[in-house]
C-alpha cells in the first residue's frame, strides 16, 4: 500500500470524524436486546444498495425501540410499503438516524401516536405519508415498538445518514459482539476480451475454495493470459445464522495491494448503481458475488480511491510464471479471512480443443459448417473444413474482413471477431470456396454506448434504454431460445435471451413485446412480461402495461436476462380461512384470517375485499406472508355471521369467492 494512499485515507477519516462530531460506538443501541443482523450496510438489492442494517427481533413484533442519541424527531412516516411506520431523528453534526418498520409509535411521553392519528383525520387517509414535526428526544428514550409494517417480516431497519442523502454504515457508531470472521465460498475468473484466456478457454472459470486452517485456499492452479476480472462469493454472520454482506474486501498480487473496497458510505444519488459492486448474473442465482475490481464509470464512494480497472489482472504487465493472489474479506469488527490462489501467467495463451468440445456439449461437428459462440464483446467461430477455404466476416458498416484462423487438433479451425464499438447491425460470417458460400451464420449486435439513449429491437419487440441507464459500453445480442422452458403459462411470443445476461441498468429500462392480431382479447388482457428464474427454472412476473391499440405489453426491467410475453389464465386460490365454516368461537373481537396464492402473475395486494355480514372490513393482504389477518376493532354480536373474501391476481383473474359461516357463542 502506498504512503499516498495511507495519508489520503487518514485525512478523509479525520475530516469525517470532525464533521460528524461522533466517534465509533458513541450511540446507544436502538434495541436493548439484539438477535443479530439479517442484512448489513451496502448489501445487494436488485435495484439498489441496502442503505442501513436490519436488526432481527426474533420473528416477533413489539420490541421497544430507543433513540440512539439526543436530537429532534423531525419526521414521521406512515406508508403501506417501504419503511412502513418510521421515525427520523436529527442529531448534532447534521447526523440523521432512521428507524423503520415500526409496529406503533410511542405516545405516553412524545405523543407520536396522537400526531399520526390527527394527520390521518386531516388528510382522510390511512397512510398519510410523511409528517413533519419538531419534537426533542434524548438518548435512550423510547420512540416506538418494532414491527413488520411496510416491506418484509418482523425486524428493525436502522440507518445513519450524513444529512438526508448520504447513508453511513451504522456499525461504525454502535457496538456489538461479533467474533465470527467472514466466509469466502467461490471465486470466478472472467476473461475480458478475445485475447484473454483461463486454462486456454474464453469461458468463465468457477473455482471452489477449501478451508485451510483459519483461512481458505484453492487446490487448482489456473493458467491465465491477457486481462482477467475476478468476482468472489463472500458473506458474514453477525450474531445470527443469517448471511449478510462483508464490510471490506481487498485483493493482493504478490503481496502488493491490487484493489480494496470498504462499505462505509454511499449517496442516494447513485445507490441504484448496485451493478458496479456486484455481479448480477451470479448474484441473482444465489450468493453475493462481489466484483473485485473497479469498473469503468463507477462513481460510488466505495473503492473510489482506486483508478478504473484496478483489480483486473493484466498478464501483459506482470512477468510470466507463477504468481500469488490473495483475497481478503473483513467485517466491521475487524474479523477477517483470506483465500490464496496460485496462478501461472502465460502470454502465449490460445484456445484449446477441449474448450470447443465443451461448447459443443456432445454435438458432432459437421464439416464445412460455422459454429458461433458470443461473448460480451466478441464472437468465437470454429469449423472443420474438407479443404482450405476462405473465411470472411461482413460487418455492419459494409466492410468485409478476411479472417485469419488457427488450426487446432483434428483439423479444427477457430478464430475471433471483435464487435465494433458504436456500430449496430448484422455480423455475417461466411465460409466460401471460389467466392461461393459454403456455410454462413449471422448475428445482429446492438452497440450501446455509455450515456447513450438507445432502442434495441428484436423480432417481437424493443428494449428502450435511457441515457443514464448504461454503466459502460454494451453489445446486446437478443436470441430466441427453446427447450427446458417451463410450460405452465402459455407464451404469446418466443422466449428471448438478451446477452450479455446479467448486465444491469443504472436506471430501469423498458422492455416491450408486441403480440399477434390473432390473440383473443381475453388472453391479451391477461398478458404479462415474465423473467425466467434460472435457479428455480420458473417464471417470475415482471409487470404488465398493456396498450391494446398497439398490441403492446411493456414493463420495466433492471438487468438483461431471459424474458417472454406470457398469458396467465390460472385463478388465484383462497384457503385456510378462519374462523372456519360452521365453526363456533367465543371471542367477540374475532381475528379474520385467510391465505391466498397464485403461481402466475401473483396476488394483486390492492384487490382484497373482505366483508363481515356484508360490511367491508379494513383488511390488507401481506405479500411477504401470503395472508391477511385482521382483528375486529368493534364488538361483534353473538350469533351467526358470514365472512366473504374476494381477491384477484395481477392479470385480473378473480379467485373463487371464499365464504365462511361461523357462530359466536
Amino acid at each position: 500500500m502506498s504512503l499516498k494512499f495511507i495519508n489520503l485515507t487518514v485525512i478523509i477519516l479525520c475530516l469525517f470524524l470532525i464533521q460528524t462530531q461522533y466517534l465509533a460506538e458513541d450511540f446507544s443501541p436502538p434495541l436493548k436486546k439484539s438477535n443479530g443482523l439479517s442484512s448489513s450496510f451496502g448489501e445487494f438489492r436488485k435495484t439498489h444498495l441496502h442503505a442501513g442494517i436490519d436488526i432481527r427481533t426474533g420473528g416477533r413484533i413489539g420490541a421497544p425501540v430507543y433513540a440512539v442519541d439526543d436530537g429532534k424527531i423531525f419526521r414521521l412516516a406512515v406508508k403501506r410499503l417501504g419503511f412502513g411506520n418510521a421515525v427520523y431523528i436529527k442529531h448534532k453534526g447534521d447526523i440523521v438516524t432512521v428507524y423503520g418498520h415500526l409496529d406503533r409509535f410511542e405516545n405516553e411521553k412524545l405523543a407520536l401516536y396522537d400526531v399520526v392519528e390527527k394527520e390521518k383525520r386531516l388528510k382522510g387517509l390511512k397512510y398519510p405519508g410523511d409528517i413533519f414535526v419538531n419534537i426533542p428526544v434524548y438518548k435512550g428514550q423510547l420512540i416506538g415498538y418494532s414491527g413488520e409494517t411496510g416491506a418484509g417480516l418482523p425486524h428493525l431497519h436502522f440507518e445513519v445518514r450524513k444529512g438526508e442523502s448520504n447513508p453511513i454504515n451504522p456499525l461504525g457508531f454502535i457496538s456489538y459482539n461479533d467474533n465470527s470472521p467472514p466466509r469466502i465460498q467461490k471465486l470466478v475468473m472472467i476473461p475480458v476480451n478475445d485475447k484473454s484466456f483461463v486454462n486456454n478457454s474464453h469461458e468463465k472459470c468457477e473455482i471452489i475454495v477449501t478451508k485451510y486452517k483459519d483461512n481458505y485456499k484453492v487446490k487448482i492452479e489456473p493458467v491465465i493470459s491477457g486481462k482477467i476480472k475476478l468476482i468472489a462469493s463472500m458473506y458474514d454472520n453477525i450474531g445470527s445464522y443469517f448471511k449478510v454482506g462483508v464490510h471490506t474486501f481487498s485483493t493482493y498480487l504478490d503481496g502488493e495491494l491490487l484493489y480494496k473496497a470498504e462499505f462505509d458510505e454511499m449517496s442516494y444519488e447513485n445507490w441504484n448503481k448496485v451493478g458496479f459492486l456486484f455481479d448480477f448474473e451470479y448474484t441473482i442465482l444465489g450468493g453475493r458475488f462481489y466484483k473485485l475490481y473497479r469498473q469503468k464509470g463507477n462513481d460510488l464512494p466505495i473503492g473510489a480511491e482506486f483508478d478504473y480497472g484496478s483489480g483486473i489482472i493484466d498478464c501483459n504487465t506482470i512477468s510470466e510464471g507463477k504468481h500469488v493472489l490473495v483475497i481478503k474479506a473483513t467485517d466491521a469488527n475487524h474479523n477477517s479471512r483470506s483465500c490464496s490462489l496460485v496462478f501461472t501467467s502465460d502470454n502465449n495463451g490460445k484456445l484449446a480443443i477441449s474448450s470447443i468440445k465443451t461448447i459443443l456439449a456432445g454435438e458432432p461437428l459437421k464439416p464445412d459448417k460455422i459454429y458461433l459462440k458470443t461473448y460480451d464483446n466478441f464472437a468465437l467461430f470454429f469449423y472443420k473444413p474438407f479443404e482450405k477455404i476462405k473465411l470472411s466476416a461482413l460487418l455492419p458498416d459494409g466492410s468485409e474482413n478476411i479472417l485469419s484462423d488457427t488450426i487446432l487438433d483434428m483439423g479444427m479451425h477457430y478464430g475471433e471477431s471483435e464487435f465494433k464499438r458504436g456500430i449496430s447491425g448484422n455480423y455475417e460470417f461466411k465460409l466460401s470456396d471460389n467466392n461461393k458460400a459454403v456455410s454462413s451464420e449471422s448475428l445482429f449486435i446492438h452497440s450501446v454506448l455509455a450515456g447513450e439513449e438507445k432502442i434495441v429491437t428484436f423480432e417481437s419487440g424493443t428494449i428502450y434504454i435511457t441515457s443514464d441507464s448504461i454503466y459502460e459500453d454494451l453489445f446486446i445480442y437478443p436470441e430466441k431460445i427453446t427447450g427446458s422452458i417451463p410450460a405452465k403459462l402459455p407464451a404469446l411470443t418466443p422466449v428471448y435471451k438478451f446477452n450479455p445476461v446479467g448486465s444491469p441498468f443504472g436506471k430501469k429500462a423498458e422492455i416491450s413485446f408486441v403480440y399477434s392480431r390473432n390473440i383473443p382479447d381475453e388472453d391479451s388482457s391477461r398478458a404479462g412480461i415474465y423473467r425466467l428464474d434460472r435457479s428455480s427454472v420458473s417464471w417470475v412476473y415482471v409487470g404488465s402495461s398493456i396498450d391494446h391499440n398497439k398490441r403492446k405489453v411493456s414493463a420495466d426491467i433492471t438487468w438483461l436476462d431471459i424474458y417472454s410475453l406470457l398469458v396467465d389464465r390460472a385463478l388465484p386460490v383462497i384457503f385456510d380461512v378462519k374462523p372456519g365454516y360452521n365453526s363456533h368461537i367465543k371471542n367477540q373481537y374475532p381475528v379474520l384470517f385467510a391465505k391466498a396464492k397464485d403461481f402466475g402473475s401473483k396476488i394483486d395486494i390492492y384487490s382484497l375485499v373482505v366483508t363481515l355480514d356484508d360490511e367491508v372490513v379494513d383488511a390488507e393482504f401481506d405479500p411477504d406472508r401470503g395472508w391477511f389477518s385482521y382483528k375486529m376493532e368493534r364488538t361483534v354480536s353473538k350469533g351467526k355471521h358470514v365472512m366473504k373474501i374476494n381477491i384477484k391476481d395481477n392479470a385480473g383473474n378473480k379467485a373463487k369467492e371464499a365464504v365462511s359461516l361461523f357462530y359466536i357463542d
